[in-house]
């Protein structure tokens, strides 16, 4: 349990004092993910303040229009504000704010581009992903909590792809990995290389600089020419996403390549921009993709026929 005492502190000029933190309680209705929350009342408080290292740590609810919830997994996403006022309950908040279940919904159905690909990847079967977090990622590593999936983590986007090869070859599973712009999708791509020739179905995850960007050589972090046409010549399928219907269809068509024929390597990129856009479009099961066409019997018995005549 936190105490306001250790809280209570004089903010930046300008930007508030926090005057007192609650205990923790219990919380009810559609909150209630057996978690407590903290009730923190801010005066005169700006976004950006003292606060934010607390909410990583403890996840509080924050009830005070002028600070927002920190993305640490869905359920910091559904917090709603009341200035001044903090409630014992959601009930007793819904019945003093008519625009509550509004709100609600709103904020229970909107997330970030990013978190949207992870929850995509978790309604289609991939339970594990490989990878590190760095600055250009973090919008789908925001997600993997919420979504409940594994992630295992590496030391270099090399070990990431060949671990993640690994694991597909030994659970005969999709297996995924996330990267980074620039070096870090070079770095993955020995391991991709690998898994092309033998046919591994491995998914790569990759962000890019902004859209502004791309291709103007204006020398941001982690910038390449041409980081599409990069993958292109590696993986099999090599998709880039401008928006979260993009990023659902691509996605299909990534999993449906990787499920049906000669598995190949497939790549997915999406802009740092776009990541941190939001979107409130469901993360659905993707259709089964349609069999490929196979031989009759027959058709077999002829080619074997006409390779054992054959002559070098």
């Amino acid at each position: 349990m936190l105490g306001g005492d250790g809280l209570a502190q004089r903010l930046t000029a300008g930007r508030g004092r926090i005057v007192g933190v609650a205990g923790a309680q219990t919380l009810d209705g559609p909150f209630d993910h057996g978690r407590r929350r903290i009730d923190v009342r801010v005066a005169d408080a700006q976004k950006n303040h003292v606060l934010a290292a607390l909410a990583r740590q403890s996840r509080p609810c924050v009830y005070d229009p002028r600070v927002r919830t920190f993305a640490g997994d869905a359920f910091d996403q559904l917090g709603i504000f009341h200035r001044r006022k903090t409630f014992a309950s959601c009930n007793e908040a819904r019945n003093a704010n008519p625009l509550f279940p509004t709100m609600f919904k709103k904020a229970s159905m909107s997330r970030t581009i990013g978190c949207y690909l992870v929850e995509l990847l978790a309604a289609n079967d991939i339970d594990t992903v490989f990878g590190i977090p760095g600055v250009h990622n973090l919008e789908l590593y925001r997600g993997l909590a919420a979504a409940k999936l594994r992630h295992v983590l590496v030391r270099h986007e090399q070990g990431a792809g060949f671990a993640a090869d690994g694991y597909a070859r030994s659970s005969g599973r999709t297996a995924a990995a996330f990267t980074i712009s620039g070096p870090g999708l070079t770095n993955i791509l020995t391991a991709v290389a690998q898994a092309y020739s033998d046919s591994v179905p491995l998914l790569v995850v990759a962000s890019t600089p902004v859209r502004a960007s791309l291709g103007k050589q204006w020398g941001v972090l982690h910038e390449l020419r041409d980081q599409w046409a990069l993958a292109a010549g590696v993986f099999g399928v090599a998709r880039s996403a401008a928006g979260a219907e993009d990023v659902r269809d691509h996605l299909r068509l990534c999993l449906a390549s990787l499920r049906t024929g000669r598995p190949r390597p497939a790549y997915l990129e999406v802009p740092l921009d776009v990541l941190a856009q939001t979107t409130s479009l469901p993360a659905a099961r993707f259709p089964d993709p349609a069999p490929q066409p196979r031989a009759s019997l027959e058709q077999i018995d002829a080619a074997v026929r006409l390779l054992t005549v054959a002559a070098r």
